[in-house]
Order: C-alpha cells, then structure tokens, then sequence
C-alpha cells in the first residue's frame, strides 16, 4: 500500500486533506525515530527537534499542527516550551501533546495549567500516541489538559 508522500495530500482527513505537520521534540534520539515512524505511518507529517530551544527555533520560523513535547530535555524542558506557545499570540491554540516518563501528580498538575491537550506517560503504544495526536486535531479536539 502506497503511502502520501510531502508531494501527495494525505487522503486520511477527506479528499486530498493536507497532511498535518508534527513537531516532536525527545532528547531520546531512538524513541523520536520510533514515534517519527509510527506518526509517519499514521499520515502525518514529522519534524524531528531534540532540544527546547531547537523547538523554539522551529516555531518561530515554521508553521506546525501540534507539539509533542518531552519534558526532560538538556536546556529548556518541555513544560518551558509549552508555556512560551501559550504565551505567544501566534502558538496560543496549536495544540500541545507531553510526553514524558514523568508519573508524579505535581507534573500531571503542571501540564494542566500550561495549557497542554494531553498528557502521556512513557511507556506508552505507539496506537495510543497515534490516537491521542488523531483526537487533538480532530475538528473538536482535545479540550485542554487531557490526561491518557
């Protein structure tokens, strides 16, 4: 089965939808790759950063459908990152996926009042990535601070 090139819209939202633009931010450069195939998979379109001001460079300067945000990265953490979107009149309603390996209540607690959509705990199945990226850009989307 062929699968949407850059060149070919996706035909997964309707007829000829455009395929929607990912930024995934890990440090972890083997699991970026494996949630970069599986969101590929799915139809969706992945750019690949590994540090917060990498994804601060990115979305100053490319338009993107969604964030997935790892929270432990090397300079700014996710949850800095999350927070200067909601802060920027531009990044307000782009919708914010973290994902981390983080369990504690404060952080669940933490991502709710940024303004994250959603929050994953790693480890995690790519189907439940896949799905909780699907209902965050779906027409309703996920309402703020959705916890999976």
């Amino acid at each position: 089965m062929k699968t949407p090139t850059e060149t070919e819209p996706c035909r997964c939202g309707g007829p000829l939808a455009r395929r929607k633009q990912i930024l995934l931010v890990d440090d972890s450069v083997e699991l970026a790759q494996l949630m970069e195939f599986g969101l590929r998979a799915a139809g969706f379109d992945i750019t690949l950063r590994h540090t917060g001001l990498q994804a601060q460079a990115h979305l100053r300067n490319e338009p993107v459908d969604l964030a997935i945000l790892d929270v432990d990265l090397p300079d700014l953490s996710g949850f800095d990152v999350c927070e200067w979107m909601r802060a920027d009149e531009r990044l307000q309603s782009v919708p914010v996926i973290i994902c981390t390996g983080r369990s504690a209540t404060s952080d669940v607690a933490r991502a709710r009042l940024l303004g994250a959509n959603a929050f994953i705990q790693k480890p995690f199945r790519l189907s439940e990535l896949v799905e909780a990226v699907r209902e965050a850009l779906s027409p309703t989307g996920l309402p703020h601070n959705q916890e999976r």
